[in-house]
Formats: C-alpha cells, structure tokens, sequence
C-alpha cells in the first residue's frame, strides 16, 4: 500500500510541474481600434467573412490597430488577389519597428506578434495595391487552428495534380485527410486552373482542414471547358500545359503522383487533359532533352509511382472511412466533407462528396511503377522506402 500511495504521489507531482496546455488564442477584431492613415473607417469588407469584398490600400496606407483589453498575439490576412507587400509595425522605444514583412508569396498569411503588444500598425510598402480580402486580430494564446501558416516544400512524398480547385476532395475524398494530415506526408496539391479570387482562398481553406501545410501550386491555365480531350487541347496548347506539369514535377520532386480520370469522370475535357499530360510527364520529367528550361532549373525527375482515378488496370480501392487519430478519431471521409464545405461557391451549386456511387473517390489504378506491383492494395505509398 506505502508503495501504491508513492507511486500516485509522484504522478501528481509530475501532473502538476507539466506545463498546461496554452488556449488558442481568440478573434478580438471586433474589439479593437483600426484606423487608416489616422481617421475612423469603415472596415467592414475586411472582416464580413464573405470572399468576394475586399478593401484597397495604396502605397503607403497605413492601418493602425489598437487594443483596449488583452495583448494582441498576432494578425491574419488573408488577400483578395495577388499579394503586395506589406510591413507589420510595432512601437518601441518612440519608434516603429517591423516585426513581420509579408504580401508576395501566399494569398494567407500569418503574423505572430511580440508580448504585451497592444497597438500595431500594417503599412502598404509594395508597389502594387494591396487587396485585403479579411483581417483577423487575434488576443493572447496559441495561433488558433483555423488560421493557416504555410511553407513551400522543396520534395514531396506524394503529389496530387488535379485541374480545379475543389476536385482534389470531390474525386480523391480522404487521400489529403490520410496522407497529409493524418499521416503527416510531404504532399504537394498542383491545379492546372487558378480560378477566380474566391476559389483560391476557398481551396487554401479546404487543403488546411485536411492538414496540408505546404502551399499549392498552379500551372496556371486559364479556365475553360471542352468536352473531349481533343477539344481541350484547342482551348490550351498541349506543348504548354505539358511544359508546365512536368516543371512542376520536377520542382518538388514527388515519388509519387495521383491523378483524375483519363475519360475526365464526367467528361469535363480539362480532367481529361489533367490526366494525359500525366501520363506524358511520367517519361518526360525524367529526360533532361525534353522541356530543358525546367531540367537546368530544378533537374530531371523520376516518378516511382503513378496512379489515375479510376483506371481499369492493377487497381486499388481506399478505404475512406477508417478513423484517425490526428483529427480526434474523425474519419477522413468525414474531414474530406468538411473540407469541402469550404468550398462555399461551388457546394451552393450542388457539389457533394459522393460516397459509393459509379465515380467511386476510393477507386485508383497504379499506371505506372518502378518499385514493383502493389501487393496489399491498400497504400499508395506502398513499396516506398519511407
């Protein structure tokens, strides 16, 4: 019994030296003071939570946040469009001092504060207007979940390449939530198409609920459909679209690439294009002669695996609905609904996550390999040496 009571003893004492577990910190945008060059303003585009409003500021703008209660612990942005630069300022010692300089990389962006800052300014410096889209303040604790802080990822464990945003959850369901999130994988999400302003920050919304913290890529074709593939490739050069894939490839390096369906799942010509251009870059990434700019730039790349959606050949079926233990025992078929109700332009078109019907998102065929066939049929990763 002494030795029970001695044992308990020393688990409450080691409970009680750990250090307890720091709250996210909370939106107090709301609660503060923001002025623009000085003077009172409306700043209601900045914070409606709504993708299509954004506020302008020129060069030289300077926005100045003030809070009356706690201590500001950082600040998200999140720009419209194409980011300009920007400083964060704080105030020490009667002068202005840039703690975080931003806009020219990620449409979001966050910026951790010092301590006992309660009065911070955000100041235009780029050339270009800067487009804030939202504008968080946040007070004392931990960055908050939600609020994305996002690096560029020099070689990935896995790539998914899709045409648009919103058709890496609808025709791969649970592959970013397992891979990326659960799993904690490299895995660099590429687009053929941009979109408009809304959807880029939609699809950032969505790839950071699956837990991708490596920021997308974009081949950056403009946004048109055909139906076919020959159609396709009317509307886009094949020589062009290829060129940029296959950079993209040999820029972060994948072992291994998964893809849409060569018939485009329900015909949509740039799915099928996604998916020829592929097939094509599987060879092409790895051949110094072809596409040399992007050779000289980054090195050629062998891919050791590659899969499509639904390809007839060596298949393998997912299993979307096992829970996981990054995201408190959700399964990623549930984190993929959430992620896809992100996507709030095109779920109010009637996009779903679709569960077992003919265009199954657990269904790949293994197109390629250079490490052997899948013999579990349960893994994409499988035969990579980890």
């Amino acid at each position: 019994m002494h030795k029970r009571l001695l044992i308990l003893l020393a688990v409450l004492l080691v409970a009680l030296a750990a250090p307890a577990l720091a709250e996210e910190a909370r939106d107090i945008t709301k609660e503060c003071t923001i002025k623009m060059n000085g003077k009172n303003f409306i700043n209601k585009p900045m914070t409606d939570r709504y993708y299509e409003t954004q506020y302008q500021l020129r060069l030289g703008t300077v926005l100045e946040v003030e809070s009356k209660g706690e201590a500001i612990s950082g600040v998200f942005i999140q720009h419209h469009d194409r980011p300009a630069g920007l400083e964060i300022q704080i105030e020490k010692d009667g002068q202005w001092q840039v703690v975080g300089e931003g806009g020219c990389k990620y449409l979001t962006e966050w910026f951790p504060v010092p301590q006992d800052v309660t009065k911070l300014r955000i100041v235009s410096v780029g050339d270009l207007r800067l487009f804030i889209n939202e504008l968080y303040i946040y007070g004392e604790g931990e960055r908050p979940a939600r609020v994305h802080s996002w690096e560029d990822l020099e070689k990935a464990d896995l790539m998914l390449l899709v045409a648009h945003p919103d058709d890496d959850l609808l025709w791969f369901c649970g592959l970013l939530p397992t891979y990326a999130g659960d799993r904690d994988l490299e895995v660099q999400v590429a687009y053929l198409v941009p979109s408009t302003p809304r959807r880029r920050l939609e699809l950032l919304d969505g790839l950071w609920t699956c837990g991708v913290e490596d920021y997308p890529l974009f081949a950056n074709m403009r946004d048109n459909r055909a139906d076919t593939l020959s159609g396709q490739y009317k509307l886009w050069s094949k020589k062009v679209v290829l060129d940029r894939v296959v950079g993209l490839v040999r820029q972060v390096k994948p072992d291994v690439i998964v893809t849409q369906d060569v018939n485009g799942e329900y015909g949509h010509g740039a799915h099928r294009v996604v998916a020829d251009v592929t097939m094509l870059a599987v060879e092409q990434a790895a051949d110094a002669t072809c596409f040399p700019d992007s050779a000289l730039r980054y090195g050629p790349w062998q891919i050791k695996k590659c899969y499509l959606h639904l390809y007839p050949e060596n298949q393998i079926t997912m299993d979307w609905h096992q829970p996981l233990e990054a995201f408190g025992g959700e399964t990623s078929y549930e984190v993929a609904c959430r992620a896809l109700e992100c996507h709030k332009s095109q779920t109010l078109r009637g996009w779903e996550m679709a569960d077992g019907d003919k265009l199954h998102n657990d269904l790949f065929g293994l197109y390629y390999s250079a490490v052997g066939p899948d013999v579990a049929g349960n893994d994409l990763l499988e035969n990579i040496v980890k």
